[in-house]
């Protein structure tokens, strides 16, 4: 059995010295959305969100700034790895922020072109999150629910380490290949307000990875990527700056392993960088 070594580091993915040169089969991340300091505004009424250029010139320049660790993400997916970035356009006051589309050229600026893409949502509807429209009908205020986006990139010239047959039926193949999904959402071990669908990550992990393959998530937030990868006997890496996020995803990281009652194979690795 392959050895499924999950690493987590407290510190910044800008610096991922500690693996090589497209030595991870898949990175699957979600990039933060926005600054801290722009969390008020979007948990706010949207009545009350008017400054919509600003707002958008506030998240182009975070965009910006992350960009740092989409380079370290190129040269760890090198021409062999794939990388799936979860994103979505950001709703503010009546209008949605491109923000997916910011994420693709982020990126494309550092050689990793879309493959393809799937929108998702999750099964389960808040009534918070329904369009005015479904309240009140009326001509002229339509809007449909919001999507969530997961781009697949690699480098354009990329080539497969290998080629292994999946053992799929008809059925299922023809399932996943449908551009638009519906995933239930994470509920048991969450930790963090944005934490993935469960489905969507172990899905991506058996698509594009096979056990003992390296797994990495720059943005690691709760740390479900490495549950999942070190689950399906993946290696996998995961960075956090945020010193409170990563003793939490830490915390459930060590409890699934004894949960699991695994052994030598199975280890965790803490490394704090600050």
């Amino acid at each position: 059995m392959p050895e499924a070594n999950a690493t987590l580091i407290h510190g910044d993915a800008a610096d991922m010295a500690c693996i090589g040169p497209g030595e991870a089969q898949l990175v699957i991340t979600s990039p933060p959305y926005f600054p801290p300091e722009l969390v008020a505004q979007f948990s706010g009424s949207r009545r009350r969100q008017s400054d919509l250029e600003g707002t958008w010139r506030h998240i182009e320049t975070f965009a910006a700034s992350l960009s740092p660790v989409f380079s370290e993400i190129a040269r760890i997916v090198g021409r062999t790895g794939i990388c799936c970035i979860e994103t979505k356009d950001v709703v503010y006051g009546d209008f949605r922020l491109p923000l997916s589309a910011l994420h693709a050229s982020l990126a494309r600026g550092h050689g990793l072109w879309t493959r393809c893409s799937l929108h998702f949502r999750s099964t389960g509807i808040k009534p918070a999150h329904l369009p005015n429209f479904v309240l009140r009908p009326a001509c002229g205020n339509f809007r449909t629910l919001d999507t969530s986006t997961l781009l697949i990139c690699s480098h354009p010239r990329w080539r497969s380490r290998r080629s292994t047959p999946m053992k799929l039926d008809r059925t299922t193949s023809l399932g996943l290949i449908e551009p638009y999904w519906r995933l239930t959402p994470a509920r048991h071990l969450r930790i963090h307000e944005h934490q993935s669908p469960p489905d969507l990550i172990r899905r991506m992990i058996e698509l594009f990875s096979l056990p003992g393959d390296l797994v990495v998530d720059p943005f690691a937030g709760s740390g479900q990527v490495l549950r999942i990868a070190r689950e399906l006997q993946r290696r996998s890496v995961g960075y956090e700056r945020d010193l409170a996020r990563h003793d939490a995803a830490w915390s459930l990281l060590v409890g699934r392993s004894i949960q699991t009652g695994a052994a030598g194979a199975d280890r965790a690795v803490r490394i704090s960088r600050a």
